[in-house]
């Protein structure tokens, strides 16, 4: 059962149906609730009543005093919190009462007592906050919207509730949070308070590499923390669309949460450095969150195990990621590089397995590389065939669901080699409907014809029902003597011509439902599931590369249950862990996969800072982050990133060949980027090592400004525009950049060199010899010419 609801909930969140969602949380809340509702007695000796009979299961057990107290006031509250309201009510009361509700729920969450319920009341809690959160999904009311944000913070703080609610976490965490930092112009006082409350999120240490866990590392979750990273990144970068005082506080928020990010993750990973170097450990049998560990060294035996899998189960979850975008472009070397990264077998099986049953995979590669005339191809889309069972269905509605599973190629020899498999499939489901595959065969193709000619609306000649029933029935070219040609009632051909008619077979990508699903019978979908306002809004919640980018696009439609469900079952021992157990983690070597994800994200930021209209109160921010990851990178050994990071920030100080950032940032944001480097050069020389020669080019040329720059009018014009103009306009004052240099920025520069007494060995050896190859290089390239 646990599987059947983290599957469908983790598959309705990313295809963005409420609908879907809230007939899944709410008949879950029934099965749990229904019979509990009645409280029996009074005082604290009341019970929330169970099944007659004593029923074993969790849910059915009565609670006892203060829970069943505790238990009907938050039922109570959430059926209020859970009213729909219509956006032209102008009841007051009815208003507040919502908002009074949501309110009270809020402060109920924030109790400590929370680990001294029992596991029975948790559920129960868990059910009746899910379904409150869903139907308010959509709330108009903005203070509403708002306050549901910071009931789901409050809830993910909890850590027995978050353990009891996994999947559901990992639906409403982007739908109500996350996908208002990934759409263009999302409103502003959500999106303040969803990187208000991501912040507070990713500043709790365990709880950040938890989620990642969790979720990152898991096979058939969602990308929680990297669409966090990825979405606050995008705010920071976005262009301006809304006023400034209001653009510059939400870019200020994002850039905290980001830097709260990266400080929560520095404290994490010096916490843990020590440990034993394989710690992972599951949290939990099921979803009362109770310690899985063994103590002695068949538990850091069984840590240092998990941990590993963690690791390999997210490399191999990457490797999935990056060889479905490569499949979808280049569908045969895509499946090469699956099969090279181990992420698909290389029998022909295992390939049809994965094309019948991963629903990320585009229908037209599908359709191309099922078509590819080489002999493994071939081989592989027989093999595919034979995964669908037409056992018991019409013709037409056989050739529906195969056809809907991707996209039909164009040239005739690709379709001709795809109809002849399924006429076959067809035929071995339903042995006695033709007399031969070949029959099958013709009809198959003849309704294809017959899709592309009635429903084209540049057609001249619609195909009419005779037209039809003699194509399909009209003898081969030859006929031996004697022999009697089979032919197909005209009254079976007159009903398959009325329903292709009446509803055409797609094939293309937009608006059909993912592939390998043939669950649901082909069917149309109705335009209110299309135009839904519901579905407008939750088409947001899906990742930014699958979201679609419109409110015409037609919304997906959702796969078979059972297919899902036999999906996760076959995943489920090698996804990190078991389904809907919390994990918690406690190796440190998952801190550098987090920190490698951050950086992947936060550089396209770094890079981009005299392009990006920021505010100074921004940039600070912007600053301590570029620090922090320097720090960060450099503590976990990850010599190229921190690389990069510290030459990312000498080149905010406007010192470098490239000299872009020297006219384009003002002289206050130059200088604090200087300080930052000289504050980490001062106090964090261990984790310099290699970027030693980015730090001496900027002092040398800094050093260098200070000395000369009020005499050189060329040193001005390549390194301080701000004086050169002042010089030129005859102004006799200098710029604040040199001024700062002059003084302070000399003075730091001594420092630097001074401290470099106090350097280990190993950092004083890299030291000097930096510093001797940046001497080298400048005078065999004088960077200023006497």
């Amino acid at each position: 059962e646990l599987l059947d609801v983290t599957a469908n909930i983790a598959n309705l969140a990313e295809k963005a149906d409420i609908s879907g969602l809230e007939k899944v949380l709410t008949s879950r809340l029934t099965d749990s609730t229904d019979n509990a509702m009645t409280p029996r007695g009074t005082g604290e000796g009341a019970e929330v009543g169970g099944r007659k009979g004593g029923s074993g299961k969790p849910g059915a057990l009565p609670l006892h005093g203060l829970e069943a107290d505790l238990f009907v006031l938050l039922r109570s509250l959430c059926r209020l919190a859970a009213r729909t309201i219509e956006s032209s009510t102008s009841d007051y009361f009815v208003i507040e009462g919502k908002l009074l509700a949501l309110g009270l729920i809020k402060h109920v969450l924030q109790f400590q007592a929370w680990d001294d319920l029992s596991k029975n009341f948790i559920q129960r809690a868990r059910n009746l906050l899910c379904v409150m959160l869903i139907r308010n999904a959509n709330c108009s009311i903005a203070s509403a919207a708002v306050k549901q944000i910071e009931i789901l913070t409050k809830i993910i703080l909890q850590p027995r509730i978050l353990a009891a609610m996994k999947p559901e976490a990992g639906a409403f965490m982007p739908l109500l949070m996350i996908r208002h930092l990934e759409v263009f112009s999302p409103e502003p006082h959500l999106l303040k308070a969803a990187c208000s409350a991501l912040g507070l999120l990713c500043s709790n240490e365990q709880l950040l590499v938890d989620l990642f866990v969790n979720y990152d590392c898991e096979m058939n979750a969602t990308n929680i923390f990297e669409r966090i990273i990825k979405g606050l990144c995008y705010v920071i970068v976005s262009k301006p669309t809304y006023d400034a005082a209001t653009e510059s506080k939400v870019k200020v928020v994002a850039c905290k949460s980001l830097f709260w990010t990266l400080t929560a993750l520095h404290n994490w990973f010096r916490e843990h450095q020590g440990q034993s170097p394989g710690c992972a450990q599951g949290e939990g049998s099921g979803e009362d969150g109770a310690s899985a560990g063994n103590g002695g060294n068949s538990g850091d035996s069984q840590l240092r195990s998990r941990g590993q899998e963690f690791l390999r189960a997210k490399n191999k979850k990457d490797s999935l990621s990056g060889g479905i975008d490569l499949f979808n472009c280049n569908p045969v070397k895509g499946m090469k590089t699956l099969i090279k990264t181990g992420v698909v077998e290389g029998t022909l099986e295992a390939q049809a397995e994965f094309l019948y049953k991963n629903q990320s995979l585009s229908k037209a590669a599908k359709g191309e590389f099922l078509g590819h005339h080489e002999e493994n191809q071939v081989s592989v889309m027989h093999k595919y065939a034979d995964f669908f069972d037409f056992s018991g269905m019409e013709f037409d509605e056989a050739l529906r669901v195969y056809l809907e599973s991707f996209r039909l190629p164009g040239e005739a020899q690709q379709i001709d080699r795809i109809m002849e498999k399924f006429a076959d499939r067809y035929c071995t489901c339903n042995g006695e409907t033709f007399s031969s595959a070949d029959q099958a065969y013709m009809l198959g193709y003849a309704i294809i014809m017959l899709n592309t000619d009635i429903h084209n609306p540049l057609a001249e000649h619609m195909m009419d029902k005779t037209t039809f029933i003699g194509m399909v029935n009209q003898p081969p070219g030859e006929v031996e003597d004697g022999e009697e040609h089979q032919t197909l009632a005209e009254e079976y051909l007159a009903a398959i011509f009325d329903r292709i008619a009446a509803n055409q077979i797609t094939t293309s990508d937009e608006g059909d439902k993912p592939g390998g699903a043939p669950g649901a019978g082909g069917q149309a979908e109705s335009p209110s599931t299309v135009t839904s306002p519901l579905m407008k809004v939750l088409r947001k919640a899906l990742p930014i590369q699958q979201r679609p980018m419109g409110d015409d696009s037609a919304s997906q439609v959702l796969t078979s249950l059972d297919k899902i469900k036999d999906l996760m079952k076959k995943n489920q021992g090698g996804a990190g862990g078991k389904v809907g157990t919390w994990n918690t983690a406690v190796n440190s070597e998952i801190a550098i996969l987090m920190c490698g994800t951050i950086c992947k994200h936060a550089m396209d930021i770094f890079n981009s800072l005299d392009k990006i209209k920021v505010s100074m109160d921004c940039f600070n921010v912007i600053i301590k982050c570029i620090k922090e990851a320097i720090i960060v990178t450099g503590l976990m050994d990850q010599k190229e990133s921190c690389d990069t990071l510290v030459c990312t920030l000498s080149n905010l100080v406007g010192f470098s060949e490239a000299n872009t950032f020297a006219l384009a940032l003002p002289d206050s944001m130059r200088i604090e980027a200087f300080r930052s480097l000289a504050d980490i050069v001062l106090h964090y020389p261990d984790v310099i090592q290699g970027a030693w020669t980015h730090v001496f080019r900027c002092i040398s040329i800094g050093q260098y400004f200070a000395l000369q720059g009020s005499s050189d009018m060329e040193v001005m014009r390549r390194f301080d525009r701000a004086g050169y103009d002042l010089q030129c306009n005859n102004v006799m004052r200098k710029s604040t950049l040199l001024h700062f240099f002059e003084v302070e920025g000399l003075q730091l520069i001594d420092q630097i060199f001074a401290g470099s007494g106090n350097m280990n060995g190993q950092n004083i050896v890299m030291f000097v010899s930096s510093m001797c190859a940046v001497s080298r290089e400048e005078l065999e390239t004088p960077i200023f010419k006497e």
